[in-house]
């Protein structure tokens, strides 16, 4: 049995970086980020880790 683990990212090439190296089970992030956004990253990180479970989501809400 693994443990769990948590790693943040601040951009989206920084999420690619970490997918390719950790292989994770799952990655929660935002659409929009700086340098890469969220669709472009997830495309990436995809094909480098296709394992990776991906959650989406079509509504937005904004909680103000």
């Amino acid at each position: 049995m693994r443990g769990t683990a948590l790693s943040r990212a601040t951009t989206g090439t920084e999420v690619v970086e970490k997918g390719q190296r950790d292989n994770p089970d799952l990655v929660i992030m935002d659409v929009r980020m700086p340098e890469l956004d969220g669709i472009e990253a997830l495309s990436k990180l995809k094909v480098s880790s296709p394992k990776t479970s991906v959650s989406h989501h079509d509504r937005v809400r904004l909680v103000q």
